[in-house]
Order: structure tokens, then sequence, then C-alpha cells
């Protein structure tokens, strides 16, 4: 049954062509890097702001914008005898997923084909995964805020708001915190901090492997400083894979026990 319910919902988001004009940006946009940085290195770089900023904004938006459209077709669908949890997972996997194949197929592709011709596509496939992730992620948040938070303004502002503080004001608060701690051995904290931000956690896996320290943050460098290689980079994949989970598991129960 939930495959039917993908199918359906699948062919409604097809019909409605934004998939094909998100991938036609991705790949203009992805095409462009390139030919301004001259280089596979310089473009996956400057990619890094569109997975970190771009992906987790979108996601967060189109998310909720589907669970507010779509509200009276998930009425007419609990009201029918299918598995709530069957309703919830089929319309966050159709989401999640046509945005994540918009991201694979426009800036995956340019992306791969780039960096075979010059060598190498290990980091390409860690920039996509990471990406892939925060969409997951910010996707099962914005629907289970849209589900708990009945009015579609209200509902969008708590949505901008978890993003704009995980994507860009977490980071912020936590260096100014260990500065005015500076006194204290505070620093081996910054690893817990960084597990409570998903978009911090794909920063670190993406910094550790391209080693950019200037993009790391405060608890990105300390990240580095106490683990780097290997091992900051299996503890932030596995930390982002939990998250992954996280939110999904929240929109599930919150989707459970809505009085539609």
């Amino acid at each position: 049954m939930i495959g039917k319910l993908i199918r359906y919902q699948f062919r409604n988001i097809i019909r409605s062509r934004w998939v094909f004009v998100l991938t036609v940006l991705f790949f203009v946009l992805t095409e462009a890097l390139y030919q301004a940085s001259g280089s596979s290195d310089g473009m996956e770089v400057t990619l890094m702001g569109v997975v970190l900023i771009v992906l987790p904004l979108f996601s967060a938006v189109y998310g909720a914008m589907h669970v507010y459209g779509s509200r009276e077709f998930l009425e007419v669908l609990v009201a029918q005898p299918l598995k709530r949890s069957d309703v919830f997972f089929s319309s966050w996997f159709v989401v999640a997923s046509a945005i994540a194949a918009c991201f694979l197929i426009g800036t995956g592709l340019p992306l791969l084909a780039h960096r075979a011709s010059e060598g190498g596509i290990t980091s390409s496939l860690w920039l996509l995964g990471a990406g892939t992730m925060l969409i997951a992620i910010f996707t099962s948040i914005a629907m289970a805020v849209s589900l708990r938070v009945h009015d579609r303004t209200r509902g969008m502002g708590v949505v901008l708001l978890l993003w704009f503080f995980l994507a860009l004001l977490y980071d912020g608060i936590v260096l100014f915190a260990f500065y005015a701690l500076s006194e204290y051995p505070v620093e081996p904290l910054a690893l817990l901090f960084s597990m409570l931000n998903p978009v911090d956690l794909a920063r670190i896996l993406l910094t550790l492997q391209y080693d950019v320290s200037a993009l790391m943050g405060y608890t990105g460098a300390v990240y580095e400083r106490f683990f780097g290689g290997t091992m900051g980079m299996l503890l932030s994949s596995l930390s982002l894979i939990v998250w992954t989970f996280v939110p999904l598991w929240w929109g599930r129960r919150v989707f459970m026990r809505k009085d539609f």
C-alpha cells in the first residue's frame, strides 16, 4: 500500500514541473561555479555553501508548503483504512526524494563528470551524501512543525526560525559563549554542541574532507583538533545518520497523534 501512495504522490509532484526547474537551476549553478573557479576543487568548496545553507532552506520551506498545501488530501487519506505511519512516510519520502533527485542530478552529474576527468570522485561523493542527509533532516523538521502548528503563517515562521538558528546563528552563539568562558577548559564541550546541530555536523564532515579550516567555525575547528582525519569523519558521519532519524521519528510521532 505504501508503494501505491508513493507512486500517486510522486506523480502529483512531477505534474507541478518544479522538479525540472530546480534540476536545471542546480545544473546551471554547478557549471557556472566550475567555469568561474576553473577547477573542481574550487567549485566544490563554493558548493559547500549551497549544501550547508541553500539546501536546508529549500527543504524546510518546501516541506512546510507541501504539508499546508496538501492538508485536505492528508485528511482524506487518514479517513481511509490506511496506516497513518504509511501515509506519513510516503509523504516524507516523496518530498525528500524529489528534492534529493533534483540535487543529485542537477549538481551530482556535472560535478562527478568534472571530477572524473581530473581524477578522484571521493570528495564529490561526500558532498553529495552530506547534502542528501540535510535534505532528509530539514524536510522531516519542516513536516513535523507544519503538522504541529495549524496556522500556515506561524508554521512557516517557526520553520524559517529553526533554519536560521541551525544554519546561521548556532555557531556564532557557541563561539561567543566559549570566548566568554575562555579561562575555563570548555573546548571539549564543543564536541557535544556540534552533535546538537546537523548543519554543524555536515560542515565538520566536509571541511575535514576538504581541509578548509576557514569554513569550519569554532566547533569544527575544535573537532578537528581533537579527532581529525578518519576518526573525526567517522564520528560526524554516524552523528549525521542519527540526526537523519531523530526528526523523522519526531514527525511520525506528531502525525500519529494529530487530530484531523
